[in-house]
């Protein structure tokens, strides 16, 4: 690899790991279910968006598309060139948009613990031995659904500007590859 590619991709993780913290904070704020599963939605959202936008030459355009939640979540997964998180995450990205939805038109859905418990368990979390953990609020139980899903699609969108960081260096220099 040349230094130049070695830079680029150095610069997608450093800014990665700062979009990182930056949205782990926005999650750790709330504490009430409608503002989590607000920011949280919001959060993958900025996630899914980033990793879409490394595939386009001016993200202008893709901005000015105005993509929902699940056509990003549609646009990214067609994007993959190697899958990068495993088939559930992207269920639990649709559970997650039907709790916002549920929210967003009703401020107190009936059955607002079961989406939140289905979201859980279609995320697949790794089953917890804290007693901390295993008795943790409806909020908490969230929160660390949230953390997964972050931690999972910020590799995603890291992995994609690398992976077309590495293409676009590969096509400019073709005695790179050789």
């Amino acid at each position: 690899m040349s230094p130049q590619y070695e830079s680029v991709a150095a610069q997608a993780f450093i800014e990665g790991d700062a979009r990182s913290e930056r949205l782990l904070r926005l999650l750790a704020e709330p504490n009430d279910l409608v503002s989590l599963v607000l920011r949280g939605h919001l959060v993958i959202e900025e996630l899914l968006f980033a990793a879409c936008a490394a595939h386009c030459q001016d993200e202008e355009h893709l901005k000015s598309a105005r993509l929902r939640f699940p056509q990003l979540v549609s646009l990214l997964r067609a994007l993959e060139k190697i899958p990068a998180v495993p088939p559930h995450y992207w269920d639990a990205l649709l559970e997650l948009n039907s709790l916002r939805n549920a929210l967003a038109h009703r401020l107190e859905p009936s059955d607002v613990e079961d989406r939140v418990q289905h979201l859980v368990q279609t995320a697949r979390l790794p089953p917890s031995t804290n007693t901390k953990e295993v008795n943790a609020s409806l909020c908490e139980r969230l929160k660390r659904v949230f953390y997964f899903l972050v931690g999972g699609f910020e590799v995603v969108a890291v992995w994609h500007q690398a992976v077309e960081t590495l293409i676009a260096h590969r096509a400019l220099n073709p005695e790179n590859h050789k």
